[in-house]
């Protein structure tokens, strides 16, 4: 397991990925909440044709990584064909004994921008745009409505939530996905967004008893 990225190596890379990967350049990311840097990498013969080019590696230490690794995991393998609103992860570890992880991730550098940067978050200006919010809540309702009585949901949250209680039944941070993990499966029993009678004559907000992200007239 690595824990720099200064072992962000094209013999490491080729080694997680399984391409050939002859060089790799490194640009660095100001991410505050974790170890993060741009990878632009180029391959050898063999590789396949839409290996990407662009990665993002994230590190993260003290167990702070093992529920994003999880997910991945999850919707790597439930998730078919993947959803438009999941960025691609291409490899993703958690190291149990040491806490620490990785993500492999697609860079969206090109194509997508941040709605609000570091240093206006740190100047206390960290509410995004009008346009921007709208487009989350648009992204958010398209994954809830995608698991909306989903079959595989319950199995889905048992199988993500149990591992990380399972494993650190102690910290906080777990009692919290524990609680959460317990509510969200209760609300994946069969219900009908048509019976629920507060759904109605909403904008976009969260639906207080079944927990639906909606959008109508006001």
């Amino acid at each position: 397991m690595i824990t720099s990225l200064e072992a962000v190596t094209p013999e490491w890379l080729t080694h997680v990925l399984r391409e050939p990967i002859l060089t790799c350049i490194r640009r660095d990311n100001k991410a505050f909440n974790s170890a993060i840097a741009h990878i632009e990498v180029t391959y050898g013969a063999g590789a396949s044709p839409d290996s990407p080019r662009h990665l993002l590696i994230k590190l993260n230490d003290q167990e702070n990584g093992e529920a994003e690794v999880a997910f991945y995991h999850l919707v790597n393998t439930l998730l078919t064909p993947r959803l438009p609103m999941l960025v691609r992860c291409f490899s993703a570890e958690y190291e149990p004994l040491s806490g620490h992880s990785y993500c492999i991730l697609e860079d969206l550098s090109e194509t997508h921008s941040e709605p609000i940067s570091r240093e206006q978050v740190l100047s206390g200006v960290g509410v995004p745009s009008d346009v921007h919010l709208d487009r989350m809540i648009d992204a958010l309702a398209e994954f809830h409505a995608y698991w909306w009585e989903h079959p595989q949901l319950a199995a889905m949250l048992q199988r993500f939530v149990g591992g990380i209680v399972t494993r650190k039944p102690i910290s906080s941070t777990s009692n919290a996905v524990k609680k959460n993990g317990s509510n969200l499966l209760q609300r994946s029993a069969p219900i009908s967004r048509q019976n629920c009678a507060r759904c109605t004559n909403r904008r976009w907000r969260i639906c207080p008893a079944c927990g639906t992200a909606i959008y109508g007239s006001v």
